[in-house]
């Protein structure tokens, strides 16, 4: 009975507690950026994939992910928070968007967990700047 209760305790307040790091900006190439980030540890920047947001990729799994990462879920131009701005869409605009907000926040190493639709700049990510990698 009593784990149960810790349990339920533990359960109402890991969603309160997340709540507090979210919902910041960042200014990158022209673009207010939406991010938010959880937890401790080696970063993972979680990238949505086309249409979608944090949540509705990302919103179930990052709780547990924040338990051992340093999680970092980004809205992309269009989506979400994130507002549109007058530049065209594209893969590597994203590509430099999120290089750009990792520099800001000095994070140099990082894995990437993407939708099949980012994988093709986690991919750029990795392959033009040596001290980033990925793992799906």
């Amino acid at each position: 009975m009593r784990r149960g209760f810790f349990i339920l305790i533990k359960l109402l307040l890991i969603p309160f507690l997340m709540q507090a790091q979210q919902g910041q900006y960042a200014q990158v190439n022209g673009l207010k950026l939406y991010y938010e980030t959880y937890g401790d540890g080696y970063p993972l920047v979680l990238v949505h994939g086309g249409g979608s947001t944090i949540g509705t990729s990302f919103g179930h799994i990052i709780p547990e992910l924040a338990r051992q990462y340093k999680v970092i879920a980004l809205e992309m131009q269009a989506h979400g928070h994130t507002a549109d701005i007058d530049r065209p869409l594209s893969f590597e605009q994203d590509a430099d968007d999120v290089a750009a907000l990792l520099q800001q926040l000095h994070i140099s190493k990082a894995n990437f967990r993407a939708s099949v639709t980012a994988a093709l700049p986690a991919c750029r990510w990795a392959s033009g700047t040596r001290n980033w990698s990925t793992n799906w």
